[in-house]
């Protein structure tokens, strides 16, 4: 038995589109033609998937023949007693969520530490808008998260919510191939993108990570130079249970004076070659098994980062279990680090790191996250090994961090229309290290702490930070290690710009000023002062694994490593093209003086991306 309802026209593409469960007839309404667009009969028989026939088809044996539908509307045949589309929301129900909204499985993205509100509200987004003239009412969508992210996690998503395609590269995202009967009749969904990144360099002094080298002093550590790097990736699904993911990478250094560092050269390489598999379903969200080499990024980064200001990323390789849901993700992983040399991406086989990760949002704006960290290194240490001792160290991290921002006016209801009215914004951040350094037991630790408030009800929407950050240090070289190990971070963007300093055995009071002259332009200024921990000993680069670049063993340098100064200005041309502008200066203190030649290293760079 099948009941007729009789709908208004607009409402036969919903239709259409959303009952997944029925076989769907079409032809042209009977009666005179109307004034409105043209209707059309549908006619629904249970338990096939929906096709539509041309308009002008004979009507279906469901209906009798010579039951015309008045001009203007539709006839639906359902079966009886199932309820009317749109009855329990006004006639005005939307087409489902496509089966596909939730694929990737991503939570919101991470807010990192010192982290800034970004503008809204009407504007120009982009000189591409100022240009036409085109004021937005909102921010576009902003799908790249490479700067703390990974390219695998890009969120396109908003092109499956009926938005036009804005250019050609939009065509290259989600592309369902297969059956187009419904949703998951098209079983394979295909994403293409990449980036091409280019960056001029003027290092004088010893910058980028030069200071320890005895020449910084007499000019031959100067360097001009040009690094390029290109990426493409392909991201294959089935339906929401498996995936490949390849990304390929080339990184490039031209003209140089010296010898290129080794996170500016690799080759033609294999940046991500992964598989996910859906193992199970937890409160309607997807466990996942990924294999292969990946890149990792978890929490603030000052941990373990995928590095983006190196002209190669850092990659594992290894498997990791995982799951996402808006409130709540989950990781464990078991991995080895990726060595990157000029032309091959190697797998160390002297170290491997593993670990767990859960991150907790009990709302939008803020997010708890708890970790351990295990990192394993068979290779001999650079000193302080203890006589007899094992070569190299094993390293257990357990920490946590909390981070957020809250509108002001909520804990003040003074500031409730004021112009000082905004955003106040908060991180902190600690760990504890235990372990072994050849056979001394380590005992180290680390912590972060920021406050800043955003003005978001005045002009240009000045935002400040306030920080400190504490890395220990070994008083001695025996007895307990108390070196903190900085594992695999994101120093550059929290230690200064000039990459001079790690997060080891380090003191580090800073402030930070950023403001938008304009919606699409991000000016930023950072102030360091740098001192360490324990004089006795080293000043540690920001590469992984305890690396020196300047020491005193007497203690009798002091701890005063010196000050940094950092500008930089990010001009968003559009959707997918950017300039970066920066410029470093690092005043060096009576450590520095006293322990190789008293320079003090500038950096002066220009960056240009293309996203795609």
């Amino acid at each position: 038995m099948f009941q007729v309802l009789r709908l208004p026209h607009k409402w036969a593409a919903g239709l259409l589109a959303g009952l997944g469960c029925f076989h769907a007839h079409v032809a042209l309404a009977q009666g005179p033609a109307p004034a409105s667009p043209p209707v059309y009969l549908l006619a629904i028989e249970p338990g096939t998937l929906p096709t539509a026939a041309p308009a002008g088809a004979s009507l279906p044996p469901s209906l009798p023949a010579g039951s015309g539908a008045p001009a203007g509307e539709v006839i639906l045949s359902l079966p009886a007693g199932a309820p009317a589309p749109g009855a329990a929301c006004g006639g005005q129900c939307p087409a489902p969520e496509s089966p596909w909204a939730k694929v990737p499985s991503l939570s919101p993205q991470p807010l990192p530490g010192a982290f800034l509100v970004p503008p809204s509200g009407a504007g120009y987004y982009s000189a591409v808008d100022c240009l036409y003239g085109k004021c937005r009412e909102t921010a576009p969508p902003t799908p790249y998260r490479t700067l703390f992210g990974s390219f695998y996690d890009n969120d396109f998503r908003y092109l499956d919510k009926g938005q036009d395609p804005v250019d050609c590269f939009d065509y290259l995202k989600r592309i369902r191939i297969g059956s187009t009967d419904c949703p998951w009749n098209h079983p394979w969904e295909l994403s293409i993108g990449g980036e091409e990144r280019i960056r001029y360099m003027n290092e004088e002094g010893g910058a980028s990570g030069r200071l320890g080298d005895p020449n910084a002093g007499r000019g031959l550590r100067d360097d001009r130079y040009t690094l390029l790097r290109s990426r493409v990736y392909g991201d294959l699904w089935y339906k929401d249970f498996f995936r490949v993911y390849l990304e390929y990478i080339d990184a490039e250094s031209f003209d140089r004076n010296l010898p290129p560092l080794a996170i500016d050269v690799g080759r033609s390489q294999f940046q991500n070659a992964f598989i996910d598999l859906k193992l199970m379903e937890i409160n309607d969200r997807p466990v996942y098994a990924r294999a292969g080499r990946q890149e990792m990024t978890y929490g603030s980064q000052r941990m373990v980062s995928p590095l983006d200001w190196a002209n190669t990323r850092r990659t594992f390789d290894g498997a990791k279990v995982f799951y996402r849901s808006e409130q709540f993700d989950v990781d464990a992983f078991w991995t080895r680090p990726v060595l990157t040399t000029p032309v091959d991406f190697e797998t160390d086989h002297v170290r491997q790191f593993a670990g767990a990760f859960a991150t907790y949002r009990p709302n939008k704006d803020q997010a708890f996250d708890a970790y351990y960290f295990y990192l394993e290194n068979d290779a001999p240490v650079a000193f302080g090994a203890a006589p007899g001792g094992r070569a190299g160290y094993d390293v257990n991290t357990v920490g946590g961090r909390w981070v957020g921002k809250h509108k002001a006016s909520d804990l003040l209801p003074g500031l409730q229309g004021s112009d000082l009215n905004g955003q106040l914004l908060w991180e902190v951040e600690g760990a504890y290290q235990f372990g072994d350094y050849t056979s001394r037991l380590i005992s180290a630790g680390m912590t972060t702490a920021g406050l800043g408030y955003a003005f978001t009800e005045l002009p240009m929407q000045p935002q400040f930070w306030a920080y400190f950050d504490y890395a220990s240090g070994s008083p001695n070289s025996t007895g307990t290690f108390s070196t903190y190990n900085q594992l695999f971070p994101f120093g550059h963007y929290y230690l200064g710009f000039a990459d001079i300093v790690g997060r080891e055995n380090i003191h580090d009071w800073n402030c930070q000023l950023s403001f938008y002259p304009t919606k699409w332009i991000t000016c930023l200024a950072q102030y360091h002062v740098f001192r360490l921990d324990e004089a006795r000993d080293a000043l540690y680069t920001k590469t992984s694994g305890y690396v020196t670049e300047r020491r005193d063993p007497t203690g009798r340098a002091g701890t005063d490593v010196g000050q940094e100064l950092d500008l930089l200005a990010n001009f968003q041309l559009d959707r997918h093209n950017s300039v970066l502008v920066g410029f470093s200066k690092f005043f060096s203190g009576e450590f520095i003086k006293a322990t190789g030649p008293a320079v003090n290293p500038e950096l002066f760079y220009v960056q240009y991306s293309f996203r795609w």
